[in-house]
């Protein structure tokens, strides 16, 4: 009996420590609060190896902005997959709660039990816009302490209408992979688009504004690019497409911007990574003048299978020859132009 009570009265000699911590910390500003994620030593060690080291690769950031959750973290050595470093996250409520900011910079609970990982909790007042402060001072620390961290991916919902890309991604300059969902019309997406590079991968399921007429991207994606709306396109855009694998749709192209596309690509002497696309084009009273571009029949016709999960494989007939022997497969019908190279 007498065991019991002092293993009731340990309890909260114990938690005491913490809460006095926990109190302080609530009275520090972000960048504060940022500064004492980055004294860990595992963020420590990292710095200390990518600094020093020339085969060590910097390491990989993600951002991640949802209605009710967000998140920024950092893995080394460039893995998206490889051991957290440094990860902040942010819970979000409309509601007038206070929005809770949970630092997790010392040791990876996810991948080690049996670690204990610190909670830094901060609290404040305010609504959903407040979330725009941390991300961006997070991420402008992070590029001042890594300068050649890699921004692996970076995924927004447009629903989130008190989030301003504009202010929380203004340091950042190219993406690797970038994904943008939401039904609502706003401006995030078109500022993203005219100021950010995305290097890799691009996949929107979002409505874009063309409020101010189509526009043009910083640069395009070269593995893949998938768009459920593809209105805001501009034609200057989708001349210069070299990307692997392409699916667009709801596109303002018209049959002679593809002839103009494929005539490009037919005299181009430049790297083609085009490998498999799909686009929705304009309905037209005429098909694409295969005569004007040189197309020749395609002896035996191709039966391929265009990638996308649900579809069928196509009968290609038609296909264009380069001078350096690559052969691209066209197909226009119902609305949509494939193009298939080998």
């Amino acid at each position: 009996m007498p065991r019991q009570i002092k293993q009731k009265k340990a309890i909260p000699l114990l938690k005491s420590p913490f809460l006095i911590f926990r109190k302080v910390i609530g009275q520090m500003e972000i960048d504060e609060i940022i500064e004492l994620s980055l004294t860990s030593k595992r963020m420590a060690r990292v710095l200390g190896q990518t600094q020093s080291v020339v085969a060590v690769p910097p390491p990989s950031m993600t951002v991640e902005i949802e209605n009710n959750d967000s998140y920024v973290f950092v893995t080394e050595r460039g893995e998206p997959d490889g051991l957290i470093v440094f990860s902040w996250n942010i819970g979000n409520d409309y509601y007038g709660k206070p929005l809770t900011t949970r630092i997790e910079g010392i040791n990876n609970i996810w991948r080690n039990h049996r670690t204990q990982t610190y909670n830094l909790e901060y609290y404040t007042r305010a609504s959903g816009k407040a979330v725009n402060s941390p991300i961006k001072v997070i991420i402008e620390r992070l590029l001042i302490v890594f300068p050649m961290m890699k921004v692996h991916l970076v995924k927004f919902d447009t629903a989130y209408t008190y989030f301003d890309t504009k202010k929380a991604f203004s340091d950042i300059k190219a993406i690797e992979n970038l994904e943008i969902k939401g039904k609502l019309l706003t401006n995030n997406v078109r500022e993203v688009l005219e100021k950010i590079n995305v290097t890799k991968r691009l996949e929107m399921d979002c409505y874009v504004s063309i409020v101010g007429g189509f526009f043009n991207m910083t640069s395009l994606p070269s593995e893949f690019f998938e768009c459920a709306n593809a209105t805001w396109m501009s034609n200057e855009t989708f001349q210069k497409l070299n990307c692997k694998e392409v699916r667009l749709q709801k596109t303002k192209l018209t049959v002679k911007d593809v002839e103009q596309f494929l005539l490009q690509w037919k005299n181009s002497t430049e790297e083609n990574k085009i490998k498999n696309w799909r686009i929705g084009i304009m309905e037209s009273e005429r098909e694409l003048d295969y005569n004007m571009i040189g197309a020749e029949e395609s002896d035996p016709p191709k039966n391929i299978h265009d990638g996308h999960e649900i579809s069928r494989p196509i009968w290609f007939e038609k296909e264009i020859r380069r001078a350096d022997g690559l052969v691209g497969s066209i197909r226009h019908a119902s609305g949509f132009f494939y193009f298939i190279v080998d």
